[in-house]
């Protein structure tokens, strides 16, 4: 995986994702981040300043970390941007790159499908139990809906990644990183 200089735009795949959900994708998280920030700012003000933090504050920076991860999941699935291991990447060029990428390809669409699936089960388990947070006592299983649909969404983006892969095949050394 190739570093990339402060201030350059991240790496981008292959593919052109929709225009409104990268800017929706993208300030989500933006709005998501800056809300986590200022909520533990404010809750440790008021903490050390009064004795007095935000009630429930724990729980609220759970649910936006949940958010969070699985926002930025269909847009780091189009950057390719998952962890990697390049310990062999020399030994997959040409035809056995492209096995390897179509692989890759397959194991992470089935990987996806499997947490939006388990994430499914656990929202409709958390909604049949009426489960709730300790403190605030907010209903839980919503967020875990929305971290399923964010999960196909990113489903979507890999399927139509491979899709792009299997009509365009790779640009150049099959084995290489753009």
């Amino acid at each position: 995986m190739s570093e990339t200089e402060l201030g350059t735009e991240p790496t981008r795949g292959e593919i052109e994702l929709p225009a409104f959900l990268t800017r929706l994708l993208r300030g989500l998280i933006a709005v998501v981040v800056f809300a986590m920030m200022a909520q533990i700012f404010v809750d440790v003000f008021l903490r050390y300043l009064f004795s007095a933090p935000i009630p429930g504050g724990f729980e609220i920076v759970q649910f936006m970390l949940a958010i969070l991860i699985f926002t930025a999941l269909p847009l780091v699935t189009w950057a390719e941007g998952h962890i990697v291991v390049s310990v062999f990447e020399g030994f997959f060029v040409g035809r056995v790159g492209t096995v390897q990428k179509i692989g890759v390809a397959v194991v992470s669409i089935a990987s996806l499908l499997l947490i939006a699936y388990l994430m499914w089960r656990q929202a409709d388990s958390l909604q049949a139990s009426r489960q709730v947070t300790g403190f605030l006592e907010w209903r839980i299983f919503p967020v875990a809906y929305f971290m399923c649909a964010l999960s196909l969404i990113a489903v979507a983006v890999q399927v139509a990644m491979l899709w792009h892969f299997l009509r365009h095949g790779l640009g150049g050394d099959a084995g290489a990183r753009r």
